[in-house]
């Protein structure tokens, strides 16, 4: 939107949860706002003034948040021109905007986040990055997510790395592990070639994502932010729905179990559950035939 309507400015209003990732628009027409977060009060209170100093001021608000009702509440309050929100069953956001868009479960997040914005605007060209595989031989692990519930077990990981390893030897392994992460679980593994990626920000994980041939994951925001960079990806998938949540151009690298009880989460409400069976009757040999498949495919494009 920003490339095609280069003489409008763009503002984003996020959370710090997704800041880091709007950081890396460089379209001058674009400014960031971040509030840090939604529960935190003197977050709310800054997005307060901010709504009262910017009242009348924009042309059109596109609300992208799915179900939660705060973001509507801001938006009433800068009073655009014009608003666009979705209309999601049950909830009923979108009668305080102008123009709505449907949004449904049963398609991909960005198909949703597409429809909502070409309700506004004409329709945007969507370019997905076209890449050809890295020559370094090197595969990503991300084994981490905020939800323990996506997270398969770090043992299979390692495993999972053994036993690419012992398949084909001339590969490297980047292993990428957040804040909260133990880096001395990850340091005695008996495979060679393996490098800890750690507290880096996202702009500084994009180069690195760029030489991978391939990155396995759980469900996470890397996961996504990989497959739009091109790198191909095998995404873990328990708790949450592959059809909304697939990395882009990767739903046949998918691995689930498909089990009665999934998915867990929906617009926000998350089934109760306490084993997570979903991630644990996924096993090694799940992954690893979507891996081989998958560097397969990269080694006869090469």
């Amino acid at each position: 939107m920003a490339d095609k309507y280069p003489n409008s400015t763009f503002n984003i209003i996020s959370w710090n949860t997704n800041h880091q990732v709007y950081e890396l628009l460089k379209q001058k027409n674009i400014k960031l706002h971040n509030f840090k977060s939604y529960r935190k009060l003197m977050s709310l209170f800054n997005l307060f003034v901010y709504s009262l100093q910017n009242r009348n001021k924009y042309d059109v608000i596109i609300d992208f948040e799915q179900y939660a009702y705060i973001t509507s509440f801001f938006m009433c309050l800068m009073a655009p021109k014009n608003s666009v929100a979705f209309r999601v069953n049950g909830y009923v956001k979108h009668q305080f905007s102008t123009l709505s868009a449907a949004y449904s479960l049963n398609i991909h997040e960005t198909v949703n986040f597409y429809n909502l914005a070409v309700s506004v605007f004409s329709k945007i060209d969507l370019h997905m990055p076209v890449r050809k595989s890295s020559l370094k031989r090197c595969i990503g692990i991300h084994p981490s997510s905020k939800w323990k519930q996506k997270v398969w077990n770090k043992d299979k990981f390692i495993e999972l790395i053994k036993k690419i390893s012992e398949t084909n030897s001339t590969y490297t392994f980047k292993v990428f592990l957040g804040p909260d992460d133990n880096v001395d679980s990850w340091d005695n593994i008996d495979v060679s070639g393996i490098e800890i990626v750690k507290n880096k920000t996202i702009t500084e994980i994009v180069p690195i994502l760029k030489d991978l041939e391939l990155l396995i994951s759980n469900d996470n925001g890397i996961m996504h932010l990989a497959a739009y960079l091109g790198i191909k990806v095998v995404g873990i998938f328990g708790m949450s729905d592959p059809i909304q949540w697939h990395a882009i151009n990767n739903r046949e690298n998918v691995v689930e179990t498909r089990m009665d009880c999934a998915p867990c989460n929906k617009l926000g409400t998350m089934k109760r559950c306490h084993n997570y069976e979903c991630i644990k009757r996924i096993t090694v040999e799940d992954v690893f035939s979507k891996v081989e498949r998958c560097l397969l495919n990269v080694s006869l494009n090469d």
